[in-house]
């Protein structure tokens, strides 16, 4: 079973230029302007604080094509080293175009062929909300197989209410826990419809109505979802 982690992210952002006489003979012969990314990643897990994953990464980039898409540039790296929270990534992403927009119209960095951006960023992780939420997790399957599998009315699934990512309304409903229960993954990740359950209960559109084509219970509430013997039972 997939564990839940919930995470926290922190980035710290210092920026370089050639500061020794080779290397900005070397940079003064470039045809055009590159940024240098230097990234370490740590990823520790409390309350031992050790640490569960460990990268360094080195990116050159031309400047112009940086500046052409600056969030789908570094959102890729982020993923790449497992950064999945769309808040997350659409912060760093704003930290990073704000520091080398502020940055490199400056002496010395105007007059550089190359600048260096440092990016050290760390995850921490709690063990002990983990083994809490595998815990529930667990139990809650579990009681769930005892109960027989009886799937929704299809009518009932196709009215499930679609939310749009801006929707304000659909940021105030997230609250604090942003993921699906069914898959584990963000209900944000990429481009994945969100939708609303009945008893307000948001989750993957896939996810939930792969799961609702199966049991007629919410996997959060058990609210229940309108079944054929429901309604032949109303009707008789």
């Amino acid at each position: 079973m997939q564990m839940i982690m919930n995470t926290t992210y922190d980035m710290t952002i210092s920026l370089d230029w050639p500061n020794n006489l080779l290397e900005q003979n070397f940079h003064a012969q470039l045809n055009n302007k590159y940024l240098i990314f230097q990234l370490n990643f740590r990823h520790a897990l409390l309350p031992s604080r050790h640490f569960i994953q460990s990268a360094c990464e080195t990116i050159i980039t031309n400047r112009t094509l940086y500046f052409s898409d600056p969030f789908n540039f570094t959102r890729t790296i982020l993923l790449r080293f497992g950064v999945t929270d769309s808040t997350v990534i659409s912060s760093f992403t704003t930290a990073i175009e704000t520091s080398l927009i502020n940055t490199l119209n400056d002496p010395p960095f105007a007059t550089s062929k190359c600048v260096t951006i440092n990016l050290f960023i760390v995850a921490v992780s709690s063990l002990q909300q983990e083994q809490e939420s595998n815990i529930i997790d667990i139990t809650f399957r579990e009681a769930l197989d005892v109960i027989p599998n009886v799937p929704a009315t299809q009518e009932s699934i196709k009215e499930l209410k679609e939310l749009n990512e801006d929707d304000d309304n659909l940021l105030v409903s997230l609250g604090t826990d942003n993921n699906c229960t069914i898959c584990q993954e963000n209900l944000l990740f990429e481009d994945w419809k969100i939708v609303e359950m009945p008893c307000s209960h948001l989750f993957h559109k896939n996810c939930i109505v792969s799961w609702l084509n199966i049991k007629h219970l919410c996997p959060l509430c058990r609210y229940s979802m309108p079944t054929a013997n429901a309604i032949v039972a109303a009707k008789d």
